[in-house]
């Protein structure tokens, strides 16, 4: 972790400008897809990499916790590596049992917005 941590304060990437949460399959796909249609948009869609930090921080015992969501904090913004060189939006649209860490996920990036699609 800490050879992630120093590589990641030192190309830090950016907050998501918008998380995507689902129940269920309401659409959220169609949605992602849509908003990945925009130039200007890189939407990250059900990332692995995101699912096993959220996996990781669901299972964790409470003292490794603090370090968990730290984990999570750097990667998510790392994560910001645009490829059409276009891109000024990051966009996450979460697998449906991120909405478990909700919560979490909106405190540790207070000013990302985010949508709930359910039916």
């Amino acid at each position: 972790m800490a050879e992630f941590e120093a590589v990641a304060r030192t190309e830090p990437g950016r907050p998501p400008d918008g998380f995507i949460f689902s129940v269920g399959r309401p659409g959220s796909t169609l949605i992602a897809t849509m908003l990945s249609l925009v130039e200007e948009h890189l939407v990250i869609k059900e990332s692995p990499a995101v699912n096993a930090l959220v996996s990781g921080l669901l299972h964790a015992a409470d003292d490794v916790r603090p370090a968990r969501e730290a984990l999570l904090q750097l990667a998510v913004p790392f994560m910001f590596r645009p490829t059409r060189g276009t891109e000024q939006r990051l966009l996450f649209a979460l697998s449906s049992w991120n909405l478990a860490l909700g919560r979490t996920l909106l405190r540790l990036f207070p000013t990302t917005p985010a949508v709930f699609v359910y039916r």
